[in-house]
């Protein structure tokens, strides 16, 4: 069978045309027909910004999915909040069950007179039929050297799990020739390559000259070895300033 899997960052519903609006997302998901979704930057709780909302909990309501919510900023309740904590962080939707989550603490570098934002990795066992599939989502750190340290923690995680039948999602802030994404070309396959000769389309929007304009790829869907990408592709929209990036893999069989 063919599971199809959605990367997407959705800054928090605020769209790349400046426009706040979850429902948008929402509707960006439901015309993916995904059965996986891995989302970056997702609000609960955290702020006006978001309308005070658990956008996961949303999401999930509307798409009919089940869901994990992994937060990686973690702060104190605020008049707005409904003496809920504040949060920001990852969530994996499926439409199968997930039959266990946890979220991993991934290495954090703070550079010298400036902070870096807490990263997580969060990871979801689902249960596809007979198959049980492992998702591993995550949105990885600005600095190089702090990449290339959470890169090889995610190795550590995929393979300590077990590495058959695991799919990873993120926005991983690296272009497709970086380093700090070699530890992890030499353990999974890189869905959109396999499909597209090695061809990576851009994810992230720019609307510096006015009209947004798709200037890189930093956005990923990666598989085990045991599993077949068939599909890949990347959808034009102005939810965010990413663009949601989709795969399909084909499940089944012994794993290897």
């Amino acid at each position: 069978m063919n599971l199809k899997v959605v990367s997407f960052n959705i800054c928090h519903g605020l769209g790349i045309d400046g426009r706040q609006d979850l429902e948008r997302t929402t509707d960006v998901l439901r015309d993916s027909g995904a059965d996986v979704i891995g989302l970056q930057e997702v609000d609960k709780y955290y702020g006006e910004r978001s309308g005070w909302q658990d956008q996961t909990a949303l999401l999930a309501r509307s798409l009919g999915m089940h869901a994990v919510y992994g937060p990686n900023l973690d702060m104190d309740p605020q008049p707005g909040s409904g003496g809920h904590r504040r949060q920001y962080g990852i969530a994996i939707l499926s439409r199968y069950p997930i039959v266990s989550s946890r979220n991993h603490v991934l290495p954090r570098i703070d550079t010298p007179g400036g902070w870096n934002e807490p990263r997580g990795l969060l990871e979801a066992r689902l249960q596809v039929g007979s198959e049980t599939v492992r998702v591993l989502n995550t949105h990885l750190g600005l600095s190089d050297q702090e990449r290339i340290a959470q890169a090889l923690r995610l190795v550590e995680v995929y393979l300590a799990g077990g590495p058959e039948r695991c799919i990873v999602t993120g926005d991983f802030n690296a272009l497709p020739n970086s380093p700090e994404l070699a530890p992890l070309l030499a353990v999974l396959r890189d869905t959109y390559a396999s499909v597209h000769g090695g061809r990576h389309d851009p994810t992230f929007l720019s609307a510096a000259g006015g009209a947004p304009v798709a200037i890189k790829c930093i956005d990923y869907i990666w598989c085990s070895p045991d599993l077949v990408p068939v599909d890949a592709a990347v959808t034009a929209s102005l939810a965010s300033d990413h663009l949601p990036l989709a795969a399909s893999v084909t499940i089944g069989g012994p794993a290897h």
